[in-house]
């Protein structure tokens, strides 16, 4: 609304724009045009932002609703509210003049953003029934949109039953273009523990991991690669958009009572765990390496 304070009220919302989600790229991708053919219209500073978010894959291509292309920013928010109605969208900023027009919870001028619940509310964290459908809507956003996944958990292996399910996270990563991400699996190289600790072959890791998601994967033609290392405990999710902490990794129970605790990790302690899996760093000893699809 005042000009000289854009740049102010852009800077308040940029590390929520680059750390805590996606921007819906509305109209089958029209949205992130329109700035660029208004440009006398935008804020450079708003223009830079919006560069940034397509640089880091975190505009989210949505399909047209409407039966025309919105031109003005009133019919933009309509367009995103129609959205909604298919797939939740968790909010809107636009300009306080709109924003009282509408008076939809859903929408906030960026004037008064940090009264809007649905801003303030954001967490780091979130507990979920460690059943693989929490797992699949927690994780929709990072699995459909992530250029790149890393999962670790030292335990891992589809040929156990509390990992048959972890197939469907995988089917998630399937993209529509066919321009699928690649996916790597951290595990630990031995079972058991104390007197009973073994320590599988090569050839009997690839045959667990092969033997069980080889065809699906051929199917979806994802790429996986998995990783066998000497030892590790902690679990987490890596991607190019986020880093979450699992405590409990990505394994899946019938109690509903059985409660975990996912935690996002901060950009320099996610990059820190990319670095610490990354086999030229020797935090870890590389016992085995194995793509999933030769």
């Amino acid at each position: 609304s005042v000009p000289g304070t854009c740049e102010v009220y852009l800077n308040s919302i940029k590390e929520a724009l680059f750390n805590d989600g996606m921007v819906r790229n509305l109209y089958s991708g029209k949205w992130s045009e329109y700035p660029n053919d208004n440009k006398d219209r935008f804020n450079k500073r708003g223009q830079e932002l919006l560069k940034k978010l397509i640089k880091q894959n975190r505009l989210a291509y949505f399909k047209a609703i409407g039966e025309t292309i919105p031109s003005n920013d009133e019919e933009w928010i309509t367009e995103a509210l129609n959205t909604h109605q298919e797939s939740t969208i968790y909010g809107i900023i636009t300009n306080t003049k709109l924003s009282e027009k509408f008076n939809n919870p859903l929408i906030s001028s960026i004037e008064k953003i940090t009264k809007s619940s649905w801003w303030t509310n954001r967490s780091n964290s979130t507990r979920l029934g460690r059943q693989i459908v929490n797992y699949l809507k927690h994780l929709d956003l990072i699995l459909r949109f992530s250029n790149s996944m890393m999962f670790i958990d030292p335990h891992i292996d589809p040929s156990k039953h509390k990992y048959k399910e972890f197939i469907e996270i995988l089917r998630k990563c399937k993209r529509g273009d066919g321009v699928n991400p690649p996916i790597e699996i951290h595990r630990v190289c031995y079972e058991g523990s104390g007197p009973s600790t073994t320590f599988p072959s090569l050839k009997d890791w690839q045959q667990r991991f092969t033997n069980t998601w080889q065809s699906e994967l051929k199917n979806i033609s994802l790429n996986v690669e998995v990783f066998i290392w000497d030892d590790f405990h902690d679990r987490y999710l890596i991607s190019n958009l986020i880093g979450i902490s699992c405590p409990n990794g990505f394994d899946t129970t019938t109690d509903l009572n059985d409660i975990t605790t996912w935690t996002k990790l901060g950009r320099a302690d996610k990059d820190d765990v990319q670095r610490e899996f990354d086999p030229a760093s020797n935090k870890h000893q590389l016992k085995h390496r194995f793509r999933v699809l030769e």
